[in-house]
């Protein structure tokens, strides 16, 4: 069974849950690699972080905003890592298998469109 990779973005995923308390939570993304039967593994998690900009990028961007968001992958060991795998694979499991089954169907259409666009290319190739 052929395995692809998909991007899970998450926004505001918690860190600390702890009875009613949760923090404000993390943005950023993970590499999830799933097959055709909808099963899924996460391999890499990055989160959001901001920088200041350079002199060199206030002055090309005309000064507007003072930040440059980025993403920063997270060492698989890192604790960090951890606590967000363990947040994607159960808190929001669902969310994530929504994605990966909307982008097996779009998988799915695409490879139904390049069959269709294939097999007029033959017939056109036939018939001249």
């Amino acid at each position: 069974m052929q395995t692809r990779t998909f991007t899970y973005r998450f926004q505001d995923l918690p860190l600390i849950v702890d009875g009613l308390f949760e923090d404000n939570g993390v943005d950023g993304e993970a590499e999830v690699s799933y097959s055709t039967d909808g099963s899924w593994l996460i391999t890499a998690i990055g989160v959001q972080i901001a920088r200041p900009k350079t002199t060199e990028e206030l002055q090309q961007t005309g000064r507007t905003g003072s930040r440059v968001y980025q993403t920063h992958w997270l060492a698989k060991s890192s604790p960090l890592y951890a606590i967000l795998l363990h947040r994607l694979e159960n808190d929001k499991r669902r969310g994530v298998q929504r994605d990966i089954d909307d982008q097996i169907e779009q998988d799915r259409e695409w490879a139904h469109a390049c069959i269709a666009d294939h097999s007029r290319d033959l017939r056109k190739h036939e018939a001249a």
